[in-house]
């Protein structure tokens, strides 16, 4: 992304796209006539909110001063009754949030909200949605601000206001897929910030056009250089004028439903404060920032409304980007470093952070001191490169199991139930377009991973699961996948146990799943299965 010293606000990171307006129907975006296509660019942050805890009733904000601009957006009305909440069961990101997401490119059978996903499709979904154990702060606020502008209709959800809404599957999928948004490389360039004087003015300027933008609110507990940055995501629906320079961003706070919240604001000071996420059980916590140290970010509506380039589509090609991430416990879990072909690396030497790939990118999710949770970061990389993903324990407890998740262009691999306890690791190599998938495991590996690996062509691909039995230290297992031949192969370095394989193929036609126990594992001889599971070669 481009950066630009400014003097009013600078794009970072979340989302860009066209607005639409009712139903499936797009309009052109807001942004094309607000002061937004006047400002420059920068960085790149995600939210993954801050609470999901049991908030109790928290009073409204009680501010003495004069309202000079206001959205009408009523908390009570317009928001929801229930909390932003962190991990909840279920598939959040199912069929309907990725074709809202990408379109029919998704579905390999017919193209529907019920339809079967393609095998890379399916694989980006679940690594997304294992993102959002933290919380759902940024798809709460634009969902909200969806009903307010009339993209989606309470009544569809069975209500005739926002606030009346009962949390169903179906909204669930509708703040996933509002989540969801800010990962996918291609919109995170309209997101603005800037100094607290300038969000002000600038927010004020576009709440008095009630056709105009409307934008989620970021605020942050320290600066873009803090590796343990925490972030939340809320909804601007006032100022106030305090006098004296003074300020007061009133908000809807998702973690606070039914009320309404207040930001301070000094102009002339450039400073901001804010207590996020008050837990009546907790201390309050008070984030504050100034100047450029520690900015406000601004998120327009309309850059999440419309159909995203798909980064693990095959038509991605070589301007696709390759997506890596660490699933599994986000208080206690180990780290990742990535090297590719070159000896480049990202992500943690021992406790010190590197990133020596051009164009690679980093998304920290956010999540709020009341959970203590600082989840590895998700790492973007640019496509066509071999990576290999070194895994560090560091798991105090050792029974939390982890999963790496890769996507890219036309595939997805999955490597879980990984145990990284202290002093072991795990090594995990993806040839470029995901054509083989390999694990070794060294020092006390704790038990036998499993390997998934996704290729997709078009509408078409196949998706193979290997659990050996075990998996001796120093062990290199490989599994590659050639979804034209419906074949898979699977090597081991040295000797190994038996392992199993699983095969299925979808495409429009269907689904078929073939399954194999004890196939025999040779070292440094592939066993090449055919879609029947037969051995070919």
């Amino acid at each position: 992304m481009r950066a630009t010293t400014v003097t009013m606000l600078a794009a970072v990171s979340v989302v860009a796209l066209v607005a639409a307006c009712g139903g499936s129907t797009h309009h052109p975006s807001h942004a094309q006539r607000s002061p937004t296509r006047a400002l420059p660019q920068r960085a790149h942050v995600v939210f993954a909110s801050d609470t999901g805890a049991a908030l109790g009733n928290v009073s409204s904000a009680h501010v003495a001063g004069k309202v000079i601009s206001s959205l009408g957006f009523d908390p009570s009305r317009d928001g929801f009754s229930f909390q932003n909440y962190g991990f909840i069961a279920g598939n959040e990101l199912d069929a309907h949030a990725m074709r809202e997401l990408f379109g029919d490119v998704v579905c390999a059978t017919a193209p529907s909200d019920t339809c079967t996903l393609t095998p890379a499709a399916a694989q980006w979904a679940q690594q997304t949605a294992e993102a959002m154990v933290g919380g759902h702060c940024f798809g709460f606020s634009m969902t909200a601000l969806r009903f307010f502008k009339h993209n989606l209709s309470p009544s569809t959800y069975g209500a005739s206001i926002p606030y009346s809404l009962g949390l169903s599957p179906e909204l669930q999928s509708e703040i996933a897929y509002g989540w969801a948004t800010q990962v996918v490389p291609a919109v995170q360039q309209a997101e603005l910030v800037g100094q607290p004087s300038a969000v002000v003015k600038f927010l004020a300027r576009a709440m008095r056009n009630p056709s105009g933008e409307v934008y989620s609110l970021g605020l942050y507990n320290g600066p873009p250089s803090d590796p343990q940055r925490e972030g939340h995501a809320v909804t601007p629906t006032g100022i106030a004028s305090l006098g004296n320079g003074k300020y007061a961003i009133l908000l809807y706070d998702n973690n606070k439903p039914g009320t309404t919240q207040a930001m301070l604001v000094d102009a002339k000071a450039e400073t901001w404060q804010y207590l996020v996420a008050t837990n009546p059980s907790q201390p309050n916590a008070v984030w504050s920032g100034q100047g450029t140290a520690n900015e406000l970010a601004l998120a327009p509506l309309s850059s999440i409304l419309h159909q995203q380039q798909c980064p693990f589509c095959s038509a991605a090609g070589r301007t696709g980007v390759t997506t890596i991430s660490l699933g599994g416990n986000p208080v206690a879990h180990a780290h990742l470093l990535i090297t590719t072909s070159d000896g480049r690396r990202l992500g943690y030497v021992g406790h010190r952070f590197v990133n020596q790939i051009k164009g690679a990118r980093v998304i920290r999710p956010a999540l709020n001191q009341i959970w203590k949770a600082t989840p590895e970061p998700v790492y973007v990389v640019p496509a066509n490169d071999q990576v290999k993903i070194t895994l560090s324990g560091g798991n105090p407890t050792g029974s939390d199991a982890a999963q790496v998740h890769v996507s890219g262009p036309g595939f997805g691999a999955t490597v879980a139930r990984l145990m990284p306890r202290a002093g072991a690791q795990a090594e995990i190599t993806l040839t470029p377009g995901g054509a083989k998938l390999s694990l070794r495991l060294s020092g006390a590996p704790g038990s036998a991973p499993t390997l998934q690996l996704a290729r997709d062509q078009g509408r078409k691909g196949n998706l193979v699961t290997v659990a050996p039995t075990r998996l001796k230290a120093g062990t290199k297992l490989s599994v590659g996948l050639r979804p034209t031949s419906h074949r898979v192969s699977v090597t081991s370095s040295q000797a190994s146990s038996p392992v199993a394989v699983t095969l299925r193929s979808v495409g429009p036609q269907g689904i078929k799943t073939v399954q194999k126990q004890n196939v025999a594992v040779h070292a440094g001889q592939p066993t090449t299965l055919s879609l029947g599971l037969i051995r070919v070669g």
